[in-house]
């Protein structure tokens, strides 16, 4: 049954500490020796029944199952996260009418800048992380990530450029244009790997698709801008 978990799907396992033949539950040693790194977020270790074995399965990398009060203080847990409340606060800002040429403005942007800048690092190495816990063979072969990398380097800049020509014919300029292609024809973002790890989600479901996209961008990018230089910004 483990090994024909798909991305998204949820196997929940009543557990224990006391490994014995009487025992009918699963002793949470044997569940970590039998279930891959990989598919470990997907197992829901239920019958808990002391804190040894709660701190077990956190350290083995499962997931415990939750009550429904349980698991709607973790959906508002999720909403009130520092990247959900940092990107509200940036968008805030930018909304709204300051003078953002000020000093106090200026200072503020310099204290967050750098902290700003370590965020393509950090989700290089937490990408990189990710990826590692799962088999080289898995990442190759996810039918699904090689259908969203397809919409996404394929599909969305095709749309894309349709609209960019029928907007080049009533005068938008030619760099407005330049930029929405470049932005539409780019691979997955990493947010797709930060978020869910930031609340304690599978990252692995988005990090496949990202892992192809940035492959298949090396062939894809280079001949969406060549037409784009052809085409629209002429």
């Amino acid at each position: 049954v483990i090994n024909s978990l798909k991305d998204g799907d949820e196997f929940y396992c009543d557990t224990c500490l006391a490994d014995s033949d009487w025992n009918i539950h699963t002793n949470i040693d044997k569940l970590n020796n039998l279930v891959p790194a990989e598919k470990k977020k997907q197992v829901y270790c239920m019958h808990i029944d002391n804190e040894d074995l709660v701190k077990k399965i956190n350290e083995y990398g499962f997931k415990l199952a939750k009550t429904d009060k349980e698991k709607r203080k973790e959906i508002v847990k999720r909403i009130i996260s520092p990247p959900i409340i940092g990107t509200m606060i940036g968008i805030t800002l930018g909304l709204l009418p300051i003078n953002k040429g000020s000093q106090a403005f200026t200072d503020i942007i310099k204290v967050i800048a750098p902290a700003g800048n370590c965020m393509s690092p950090c989700a290089m190495i937490l990408t990189g992380i990710v990826l590692a816990k799962s088999p080289l063979k898995d990442l190759f072969s996810s039918v699904r990530a090689y259908l969203i990398s397809i919409v996404r380097l394929v599909v969305i800049p095709l749309v894309a450029g349709i609209i960019c020509i029928l907007l080049k014919l009533v005068g938008v300029s030619k760099i407005v244009l330049l930029l929405a292609m470049c932005l539409s024809c780019f691979p997955a973002g990493m947010n797709v790997v930060v978020y869910p790890e930031s609340v304690g989600l599978d990252s692995s479901a988005g990090a496949k698709p990202c892992f192809i996209s940035y492959i298949l961008a090396i062939i894809t990018v280079p001949i969406v801008l060549s037409l784009v230089q052809k085409f629209i910004y002429v």
